[in-house]
């Protein structure tokens, strides 16, 4: 938690846990999220509101929970369903000048993925498509400087840019970039750009 540095979040194949006390000591905090016929919730990625700290967005195994209390209750915002399959959200980001703009990557029984925006807080989605691929997105990082400015890396396709805000997209970085990218990051400048490779290396 950026305002409480003490509040810690951890995503695990059981759910959310919390710690307050700087990870002395966990309780489970996934009240309201959906888990599989097995019982388990995995939570692949959180994200932090950098204004309002205590809202935060888990993207799990079932789609896109939110909760605005600190994780004690979460409430489940998926309205980005496609021929009746919940989405596996491995990848959130959030707009850090405005947090109720918000990306996810929602992958399709494991074949294809779809990047998705919301500007309303996860309310409402639309799809992200025009020069992007259908690979699966591993990460997605928003310039703080330039929040127009939005990187998505995945599994098979390298990385993909867009200068605004997600309505077009480039593929960028073909002859040094490995294609299987496990994650993506933006430096003090928007275009200072980091991606780790999932075979190979590191890459700036």
């Amino acid at each position: 938690d950026p305002a409480r540095p003490t509040t810690l979040y951890a995503g695990t194949n059981r759910g959310v846990y919390r710690s307050v006390d700087g990870a002395a000591s966990w309780t489970e905090a996934s009240n309201g999220i959906l888990r599989d016929a097995f019982g388990s919730s995995y939570i692949y990625t959180l994200a932090i509101d950098p204004l309002q700290t205590r809202t935060i967005y888990a993207g799990t195994l079932l789609g896109v929970f939110k909760s605005q209390d600190g994780g004690q209750t979460w409430e489940e915002k998926t309205s980005i369903l496609r021929i009746g399959l919940r989405p596996s959200v491995e990848a959130l980001a959030l707009d850090p000048q405005n947090p109720r703009v918000l990306y996810a990557g929602a992958g399709y029984s494991g074949l294809s993925s779809t990047l998705f925006k919301s500007q309303d807080g996860g309310d409402s989605w639309a799809p992200l498509t025009v020069g992007l691929s259908d690979a699966l997105i591993s990460s997605i990082a928003v310039s703080r400087q330039e929040p127009q400015a939005v990187y998505a890396s995945t599994r098979g396709q390298g990385v993909f840019a867009s200068s605004d805000g997600g309505v077009t997209w480039r593929r960028v970085g073909q002859t040094v970039l490995e294609t299987h990218v496990a994650a993506v990051a933006v430096g003090g400048a928007s275009n200072l750009v980091y991606a780790a490779g999932m075979r190979r290396g590191f890459y700036r």
